[in-house]
């Protein structure tokens, strides 16, 4: 619904759910390095940590979902 994609058969949905499905497990397991390096490594506060992870996988959510699951078709007029 956010990037108005229209997916005419049932092949493509499949390739497209499992794109979507691998960045956001790759999100995921970067989520949970950042929060151990962040909190375990570098010592910052745990709320802090939170905040700035969480900004972060949004945007990367974002731009992988924008650039490669959901890349704009050229529209036709």
């Amino acid at each position: 619904f956010v990037f108005e994609d229209k997916t005419n058969d049932f092949k493509s949905l499949i390739i497209q759910f499992g794109k979507f499905l691998s960045l956001r497990l790759v999100t995921l397991v970067l989520n949970s390095v950042m929060f151990i390096v962040m909190i375990d490594k570098l010592g910052i506060n745990d709320i802090v940590t939170k905040v700035i992870v969480s900004v972060i996988v949004i945007i990367l959510n974002y731009v992988f979902s924008k650039l490669i699951v959901f890349k704009g078709k050229e529209k036709q007029q």
